[in-house]
């Protein structure tokens, strides 16, 4: 029970962490400027960090859970698949920050 909970709420966590972002790109709607071009900019390089983010943490499930089940058939190492999931997240989170700091308007 305990670890179904521990499960669902990593899952969610995941979740959140992956959207949380994407949040910030609702506030030059305040503003309402949609007509210009650097909020466009904006809004889709935020969205597609975002999306980056996403497909790269769904990518590193894969990878390290049917590593760690190719591994553990034939028994060979099993913490490098969780390791490589992990660093394909962190890849994944600087992919996405760089777009969105290349979105970012600037001010000319």
């Amino acid at each position: 029970m305990l670890l179904s909970f521990a499960l669902v709420a990593l899952c969610a966590l995941g979740l959140l962490a992956a959207l949380v972002p994407s949040l910030w790109a609702f506030l030059p709607i305040c503003s309402d400027n949609c007509d210009d071009p650097k909020f466009s900019k904006f809004f889709d390089h935020t969205f597609t960090g975002a999306a980056v983010v996403v497909d790269g943490e769904v990518a590193a499930v894969a990878v390290a859970g049917i590593g760690m089940v190719v591994a553990g058939i034939r028994r060979t190492t099993l913490w490098l698949w969780p390791a490589l999931g992990a660093a394909m997240v962190v890849a994944a989170f600087f992919g996405a920050l760089l777009i969105w700091v290349n979105g970012i308007p600037s001010g000319h």
